[in-house]
């Protein structure tokens, strides 16, 4: 016999039109009464054959038609039902979606179909039809082309895996939504947020376009602005949802003085915005709907993370204030800067430092920097030095060129680079290696 997880909610679908005593009717007579967040079949492996036959016509009829959201999200849920089975036995599945190798789709085919799901999501998961209306204006004749092609890490590495190659950062951007509407706002306790159902539609609008001028710096800003040419909602909607696609990086965001968050209700908005990004850009976040849709995508996008973890378990130990967040973030960043000073003459690269953290970053952010002039800033007042020192460039073997114009404010003298910031450097060490 072997055992393994499956999704309750595609085997009760299935068992509508499924024979009696057929093998997916077994199966959901097992997984009936147990609960749906952690449902698992035993059946025995000469049945195993039968089940991913029948997984595969389930797929089959499902991805008739690629672009409806719901069904490639159950979709994929019948797939990872098929590769779980194999992996319990020690095998690996022969198959894909569909039943066979996916024919990825060519650039221009790959964009319609990413916009057609994008525009679905938009129209089904934000309530008002006028600030529906005023999403998919904006994306249609507001943004880049370059947005529908983009990855949301430029180099691969961070977010999950589905979430880049081309149009990747649509993929975010839906997941995003997907996840701001059901389960961040749909969990919210009424005296935590009291958001009213426009105002959680602003809060959706603004995860389905708080990335249409990535990569520029303060992309946040220039994103809000650009959506103001084109809005014609109403003055205070318009505003919210501006306010919180210009703040949806939370305490790191450089909003302008129209986007700053002046009220509860808009601190509340720009909370749920950021904790949605901040959960769905996580390396192991999976989202069956989103690593179907990157199937069909022109290029190879990497294996799709396969935890079987629930969303709301996932997401439980991050459910804390703005504040609370920061202060772990820094607390973490903190920890491993010291433990690098501790050891004599050792220092870390950029690189090292964004992969040991615990929340994604890309090694050459804004966000990062900020993080690391904070925490030299705040040591630096208690004479403890600019503890940035032990971060350094791969290829220079330095701190880049901001933490010498940090240095220089906090009254280093940085004429010869290298010297000041070996002077740093041994500071750090005689403090830190008795520690």
């Amino acid at each position: 016999m072997i055992t393994f997880p499956v999704s309750k909610d595609a085997l009760e679908n299935a068992s509508q039109w499924a024979e009696e005593g057929s093998i997916i009717d077994q199966m959901w007579q097992q997984v009936k009464g147990q609960n749906w967040l952690r449902a698992t079949v035993r059946i025995d492996e000469h049945d195993l054959h039968a089940f991913v036959e029948s997984a595969k016509e389930q797929i089959r009829d499902l991805t008739r038609s690629t672009s409806d959201s719901n069904e490639l999200h159950e979709a994929a849920e019948w797939q990872e039902m098929i590769e779980a089975a194999h992996n319990a036995i020690g095998e690996k599945p022969k198959c894909t979606i569909g039943g066979h190798p996916i024919q990825r789709l060519g650039q221009r085919e790959y964009k319609e179909m990413l916009k057609s799901t994008f525009f679905d999501n938009v129209n089904s998961l934000i309530e008002n039809p006028d600030i529906a209306a005023a999403v998919a204006s904006f994306m249609e004749r507001g943004v880049s082309d370059d947005f529908w092609e983009m990855a949301s890490s430029g180099t691969g590495r961070w977010h999950p895996a589905y979430q880049n190659g081309f149009g990747g950062l649509a993929r975010h951007s839906i997941s995003c939504a997907k996840y701001a509407r059901d389960y961040v706002l749909s969990t919210a306790k009424p005296e935590e947020s009291n958001l009213s159902g426009v105002e959680q539609d602003c809060v959706v609008a603004a995860c389905f376009m708080h990335d249409t001028s990535s990569p520029q710096s303060n992309h946040g800003d220039v994103a809000a602005s650009s959506f103001g040419r084109f809005s014609e909602l109403g003055e205070e909607t318009h505003h919210l949802i501006c306010v919180c696609i210009a703040n949806h990086m939370g305490f790191w965001s450089e909003p302008s003085e129209p986007f700053q968050v002046n009220e509860q209700r808009e601190f509340y908005a720009c909370y749920a915005t950021c904790f949605s990004d901040i959960i769905v850009s996580r390396n192991d976040y999976s989202e069956p709907a989103g690593q179907a849709l990157a199937a069909y995508a022109p290029d190879e996008v990497g294996e799709a993370s396969r935890i079987y973890v629930a969303m709301k378990d996932h997401a439980e130990p991050y459910h804390r204030g703005i504040e609370e967040w920061k202060q772990a973030l820094l607390a973490d960043a903190y920890d491993i800067l010291v433990r690098v000073a501790g050891h004599g003459r050792e220092v870390i690269t950029y690189g090292q430092l964004a992969e040991e953290l615990e929340y994604p970053l890309e090694p050459d952010s804004a966000v990062l920097r900020q993080l690391l002039d904070t925490i030299s800033v705040e040591e630096d007042k208690h004479q403890r030095g600019l503890l940035s020192a032990v971060v350094v460039e791969k290829n220079t073997g330095l701190p880049r060129t901001e933490w010498f114009e940090l240095a220089s404010e906090r009254g280093r003298i940085t004429k010869d680079r290298r010297e000041c910031w070996k002077n740093e450097l041994e500071m750090l060490n005689d403090i830190w290696h008795l520690h």
